[in-house]
């Protein structure tokens, strides 16, 4: 996963979720180095073993597409385990402010995901 020192030290992180469920919590972090630079940091609520978070890590870092999520860094870190990604904001947050050509776009940008994990990854 990597070594949590060379990870965690890099960020500031938000300490109240953005958005939280049984597996993990979303928090809005930025690089201490480069302020403008926003990554969202995913934290598992469970134990490192079977956490959601570490096997989303590990797909991520994997199995890469310009329409999937892009992997930034993971690490463990006080039992749990932390994925940083790009900027990420949960549909149901900003579906009410797209027109339906934007929906479109990423219906289609879904669909192109969907159809690399189906037919290459399989």
């Amino acid at each position: 996963m990597g070594n949590n020192k060379s990870h965690s030290s890099l960020l500031n992180v938000e300490e109240k979720p953005y958005m939280s469920n049984t597996s993990w919590t979303l928090h809005h972090a930025t690089f201490k180095a480069q302020p403008d630079r926003k990554v969202s940091l995913f934290k598992s609520t469970q134990s490192e073993k079977s956490s959601t978070v570490e096997k989303s890590a590990k797909n991520l870092m994997l199995h890469r597409h310009p329409n999937i999520l892009k992997y930034v860094a993971s690490w463990t870190a006080g039992g749990h385990v932390f994925l940083a990604t790009e900027e990420v904001t949960p549909l149901a947050h900003v579906i009410s402010k797209q027109t339906p050509l934007q929906i479109c776009i990423g219906l289609q940008s879904v669909l192109k995901a969907v159809n690399f994990l189906h037919e290459k990854v399989k």
